[in-house]
């Protein structure tokens, strides 16, 4: 009933390779998801939240969705409203823009407050759901507002049937893959090498 972290893949990448740092790694996680035939979720940290990675993963065809937590200054447009009848010129892209950091205090009254279990320890929790077009990604995003004890954060994911609670519960879990990593360093030696 506990969760783990396993590592799955270890391999050292060629500097030739086209992709950035970001989307090597989504690439890599679409073809084990592919290799496994089953839907999967990338938790990664905010130098993860950039149009490319959310991009890569929209074409691997719904095989595989990001979690990010979103940096403190990002931005996201409401979808536009519909065209009046006979309105003239170009039909709008993006409707009003927002900034997400601000919604916790100009939005309190539309965060739902809940009881919920962060980082394994019982806490009083406000969130807001709002799906919204991001530009870098070039779509819509699902972004969940998230106030603990610990402080405010925003999480983003590519997955728009994700609730609030399940967001907070997979990053959350992140904990796991940190201190498998730092056994991995630490304990067995592993990742000790330098190329220079």
């Amino acid at each position: 009933g506990k969760r783990f972290a396993l590592p799955l893949w270890a391999e050292i990448h060629p500097e030739a390779s086209t992709d950035s740092r970001a989307t090597r790694l989504v690439h890599i996680a679409a073809g084990i998801g592919l290799r496994l035939r089953a839907s999967i979720f990338l938790v990664l940290d905010a130098f993860f939240a950039v149009g490319p990675v959310f991009r890569a993963a929209a074409a691997s065809n719904g095989c595989l969705h990001i979690l990010t937590r979103a940096k403190k200054n990002v931005v996201a447009y409401q979808r536009p409203p519909p065209p009046r009848p006979r309105q003239r010129g170009r039909r709008r892209v993006y409707g009003k823009k927002l900034k997400l950091f601000n919604l916790f205090d100009t939005h309190a009254g539309d965060f739902r407050a809940v009881e919920a279990v962060v980082y394994q320890q019982k806490d009083r929790v406000r969130y807001l759901v709002l799906d919204l077009i991001w530009k870098s990604a070039g779509g819509i995003l699902r972004f969940f507002l998230i106030e603990t004890a610990r402080g405010r954060l925003i999480l983003m994911t590519s997955d728009l049937t994700l609730d609030g609670l399940q967001a907070l519960s997979l990053y959350t879990a992140r904990v796991h893959i940190e201190s498998l990593f730092a056994s991995v360093k630490n304990l067995l030696g592993g990742l000790a090498y330098h190329f220079w």
